[in-house]
């Protein structure tokens, strides 16, 4: 429950600390007094979206802090968890919210601050408005099939029903994820098959692939070895060569010796250089005579040295990252190829599964639509107490294509106030006040189920009044036996049920205009003054009177 309330620069409000108990709260005053500031302070609180003109003319921010009890917070702190929020200290949940002309916007929950999605998901759990432009969770189908599950009493089969659901939505999704991933085009599988066939042929395990590096080492250094060998053969015998040099030097020598016997010498130690060089240039062909070079077995692995690097570049660089991509690309393959069977079993898998699923649905469906009727008859009977004479409301069960978390059917709340009129969605009621009233009828009937702890009711009581207006009083007081329930009325048979009860008045000066809220339960003489203008005449003995007989008979 709310336990207090702290406003400061909301519209007219320069400041407010209000304190709550559980039950019915009043709020009333003339017309146009400002009683909607509590009701924009509770938006506030609720995470609605907020413009900055509400903030009070001539003051830079607006803020509003309250404080919460809960009995049982754990529905609560499971939300916050799931924030990452504080959880609520001995069950107490603090809400703190400002709104600023010059600064950002700043929301703390628990001492932490927030996002705006978080206050609006908080807000949603603890909070339900029924009035004119206020977010009403009823209007939506999902809440009302909540509500009248609830009513139905069929959680175990709803339990149940949500197991095996699970079951058979876990199946599909694996068959659609398997489908997916396995399908191949031909272009694909003829690939993968193509580039498994070319790893294989290169690739036998990491031994074979240490043989041909090893292979194409040395065969690079015999290539290298016989190219040598070639070279310097040329450089000592060709036309040009070394040797052909010596022996015309030892020729022109010997023609010197003759001229001069005493360079002799020399020309013996050239002929003897000749010798040399022709004895090692025969040395050198003997070994490129020698050298035997299996030409095939180079291209061979010449070739195989060249596909290799090639799967490399292609496939992660690596020994292991070829043999992973080959491995991977098997187990494509394979998949594509048992796709068919694993299919098959899937579907009868999920044919078996739909086949426990189907009679829980249609369980839960038939107590829906026997629940739908005896809740539109109560509604109805209460609905004719509260001015609606001729009001008709159906719970229209429908089916569903699909399965889904809640079963296969869905549930939708059709209104008609008056008769001979369509029968319509209760989000397209035009008058909020009828709205208001068929809201005050369900949730009176559902409040035991109901989990919302504050409901805010506003011109639950317009265009009526007499004993319309005390039924609805009775009920709203009914209400908040199981719920905290806030009220703005201009009924004085409404106000007079309420526990506690809150005055709004402006205030006007030279130049300034404000309100002021002010708790007058407390004070017998101010609530009858109030009670008495509300019927019409605070000074009026006759008004006076009655005031006192309505508080009388609403205790």
């Amino acid at each position: 429950m709310l336990q207090y309330i702290d406003i400061e620069n909301l519209a007219l409000l320069e400041t407010a600390s209000l304190e709550f108990e559980a039950g019915f709260t009043a709020i009333t005053g003339e017309t146009g007094a400002g009683k909607s500031v509590f009701l924009g302070a509770l938006n506030m609180l609720s995470g609605a979206r907020i413009d900055k003109s509400i903030i009070r003319q001539n003051k830079e921010t607006c803020k509003v802090d309250a404080g919460f009890h809960f009995k049982k917070p754990k529905e609560i702190d499971n939300i916050l968890s799931t924030m990452d929020l504080p959880i609520c200290e001995d069950g107490d949940l603090l809400i703190s919210r400002s709104i600023s002309n010059k600064r950002m916007p700043k929301i703390i929950i628990n001492g932490q601050a927030t996002t705006l999605g978080n206050l609006q998901k908080l807000g949603a759990h603890w909070i339900d408005f029924h009035g004119p432009g206020e977010p009403q969770k009823l209007f939506h189908e999902k809440f009302q099939l909540q509500m009248l599950d609830s009513y139905s009493k069929h959680q175990a089969d709803l339990k149940k029903y949500a197991a095996s659901y699970d079951e058979w939505r876990n199946l599909k999704l694996k068959r659609e994820r398997i489908s997916q991933k396995t399908a191949l085009s031909n272009d694909e599988k003829a690939y993968l098959l193509n580039t498994i066939e070319k790893i294989s042929l290169i690739v036998q395990n990491e031994n074979t692939i240490t043989e041909l590096e090893n292979n194409y080492s040395k065969l690079s250094q015999a290539e290298e070895f016989l190219t040598l060998l070639k070279e310097i053969g040329q450089l000592l015998d060709d036309q040009n060569g070394v040797l052909i040099s010596l022996r015309d030097s030892v020729s022109i020598a010997s023609k010197i010796a003759n001229i001069d016997p005493s360079l002799s010498a020399q020309t013996d130690r050239l002929e003897s250089v000749a010798i040399e060089v022709e004895d090692i240039l025969s040395e050198y062909h003997n070994s490129l005579n020698e050298f035997d070079v299996n030409h095939n077995e180079v291209e061979r692995i010449h070739e195989k040295i060249n596909q290799w690097l090639e799967l490399k570049r292609s496939y992660g660089g690596s020994f292991n990252s070829v043999i992973k991509y080959k491995n991977n690309a098997l187990k494509r393959v394979e998949e594509e190829s048992n796709i068919t069977g694993v299919l098959i079993k899937l579907d009868e898998e999920i044919a078996s599964s739909e086949k426990e699923l189907i009679p829980l649905a249609q369980k839960i469906t038939k107590r829906r639509k026997a629940a739908a009727i005896q809740l539109s008859k109560e509604s109805m009977a209460l609905m004719k107490k509260l001015g609606f004479k001729k009001a008709v409301l159906k719970l229209e069960i429908y089916p569903l294509k699909e399965f889904n978390e809640t079963g296969n059917s869905s549930c939708e709340f059709k209104f008609s106030a008056n008769s001979g009129q369509m029968l319509l969605p209760l989000k397209k009621i035009a008058s909020s006040g009828e709205t208001a009233r068929v809201m005050l009828a369900i949730k009176s009937i559902l409040a035991k189920e109901d989990s919302t702890p504050v409901l805010v009711f506003d011109e639950v009581d317009a265009n009526v009044g007499g004993e319309i207006g005390r039924v609805v009083g009775k009920e709203i007081h009914n209400l908040s036996k199981t719920h905290q329930v806030f009220c703005v009325t201009h009924l004085p048979q409404v106000a007079t049920y309420g526990k506690q009860h809150y005055l709004v008045e402006k205030t006007t000066a030279e130049t300034s205009t404000g309100i002021t809220i002010k708790q007058i339960h407390l004070s017998k003489p101010s609530r009858i003054e109030e009670i008495a203008r509300m019927l019409g005449d605070r000074k009026s003995k006759t008004a006076i009177q009655l005031a006192k007989e309505l508080l009388k008979n609403s205790k």
